[in-house]
């Protein structure tokens, strides 16, 4: 049996625990993905941590342990291009913990964080695929063919975007320090924040919705509906789940049911907005709406 599949049939189990071994198998791998994305470290830990909150209410969703990792990588690649949308303007602004030791002179720690944003603006300006992959080569203690079973690609296509990056950085940074490039790892204190989260998760009541683009759902709900999906308590009072899939089937009943201090002006302000909404109720207290995708939902009065 696969350690994922042993740590899966655990956590289906009851023994959530486990899921301590998936973060810490794959916490560095995701981090990496969020920083290739944002660019900046402190964003791709949160990044990072919102992918595996976001997993572990998914997880049932997994068919083939044996994908997982490359299930993760989707994830966390959403989450970040999610938070870089958000975000106007990034600024790559690092500790300075990690340009040396902190009794070195001011001269050289300029110099060294010179240096190193030099490096991260030029691996910045890779394409998508090459970025990711060699944010992973360079940050994780991974083999090639990890890298390419996280990103469910080839060993061969690891080595020919490694090969490209490296030509590209060297063309831009004739001197490049390879060693300058690697970032520390997450350590175990990512792992207790990810573990503290799951007894709050599982407390929550959870509602999967199917929807065809989970992206385009997360900001349909966000604006319209006005759920911050990143908030650590449900502004809505449960946990919404979107599951993808293109053969949605939406219930005819609500799938969720929101309550509202005045029914009245919640349809007024779908309907401006173009969604397709419902008649009243007789008593005048609920109405039902509709989700881009066909999923019932209701409002109903305080």
């Amino acid at each position: 049996m696969s350690e994922n599949l042993k740590w899966m049939e655990a956590i289906r189990a009851g023994e959530y625990d486990s899921y301590r071994s998936i973060v810490a198998r794959y916490k560095n791998a995701v981090y990496s993905v969020a920083y290739s994305v944002l660019g900046d470290y402190h964003l791709a830990e949160d990044a990072a941590q919102e992918a595996f909150l976001q997993a572990f209410l998914r997880l049932s969703d997994i068919r083939d342990p044996q994908k997982l990792g490359s299930w993760l990588y989707s994830i966390s690649y959403r989450c970040s291009i999610r938070m870089k949308n958000k975000r106007k303007r990034l600024v790559l602004e690092e500790d300075m913990s990690m340009y040396g030791d902190v009794s070195e002179s001011a001269e050289t720690a300029v110099l060294r964080r010179e240096a190193h944003a030099r490096i991260l603006q030029s691996i910045g300006e890779l394409d998508e695929n090459n970025r990711i992959t060699t944010a992973l080569y360079y940050m994780c203690d991974l083999s090639m063919k990890e890298i390419a079973d996280f990103l469910g690609v080839s060993v061969r296509a690891v080595e020919s975007r490694l090969q490209r990056a490296k030509k590209q950085l060297r063309a831009s940074l004739p001197a490049l320090d390879e060693a300058a490039v690697r970032k520390p790892a997450l350590g175990p204190s990512f792992d207790d924040r990810i573990m503290r989260e799951i007894p709050r998760l599982m407390r929550i009541p959870c509602v999967f919705v199917d929807v065809r683009d989970i992206d385009y759902a997360m900001a349909w709900y966000e604006s319209v509906l006005g759920i911050d999906f990143k908030a650590r308590e449900p502004n809505c009072g449960v946990n919404i789940a979107f599951r993808e899939t293109s053969q949605a089937n939406p219930s005819q009943t609500p799938v969720l049911t929101f309550a509202t201090p005045s029914v009245t002006e919640a349809y007024s302000a779908l309907q401006s907005r173009g969604v397709s909404v419902s008649r009243m109720s007789p008593d005048g207290r609920s109405f039902a709406f509709e989700d881009p995708f066909g999923n019932v939902l209701a409002f109903v009065q305080e």
